[in-house]
């Protein structure tokens, strides 16, 4: 139903209509901005990474073809800018431990718990090509499909990737403490 609705903006965005963008970036940026900052481990990078992808997705909407998906074509973007910031600067930078992935505010921060702080940190430990699947396919709730489509990837590609990125996680945790042996 989504993609169908923005196969729709996306036609009256071409036709002139401006309010048809700033739905898509309503829809779209804090999702995008999730997914940046858990590629990249900076939320003032993926704030510029959100910029940029946004540019992008204006100047090139009209290579959006309405019989595929907009969220991966759209989400294809996101990772894409976002790896090619990580690949210049050749080193993630560290997540501050009141890094509020995704939240509302300030508050949320004061909430996490050690065993959040924890999680994330070893999610960001983690290979890109392993953190990516977990963010689309936990945080970001992409079908194995559209995870496989956004990542350029086989579906069965994709799963193994999962898979191993699940594994080293459970490894992780349980070195640091939070699961038992």
């Amino acid at each position: 139903m989504a993609d169908e609705n923005d196969a729709l903006l996306v036609t009256q965005f071409l036709n002139g209509e401006p309010e048809a963008a700033a739905r898509l970036v309503r829809r779209y940026s804090r999702p995008a901005f999730q997914a940046a900052c858990r590629i990249t481990r900076n939320a003032d990078h993926a704030r510029d990474i959100c910029q940029t992808v946004f540019l992008k997705v204006f100047q090139k909407l009209d290579t959006y073809r309405a019989d595929e998906s907009f969220f991966s074509w759209f989400y294809r973007i996101v990772v894409n800018e976002s790896l090619n910031f990580v690949n210049a600067r050749k080193q993630v930078q560290e997540l501050p431990a009141e890094w509020p992935a995704g939240s509302p505010g300030p508050e949320h921060a004061l909430a996490r718990s050690e065993a959040d702080r924890l999680l994330e940190q070893a999610i960001g430990e983690l290979p890109v090509d392993l953190r990516l699947p977990l963010i689309l396919r936990h945080f970001l709730e992409c079908s194995y499909a559209q995870a496989g489509e956004i990542l350029d990837l086989p579906e069965q590609t994709f799963k193994s990737r999962l898979y191993e990125a699940r594994r080293r996680l459970l490894n992780s945790l349980r070195e640091k403490g939070l699961l038992s042996p």
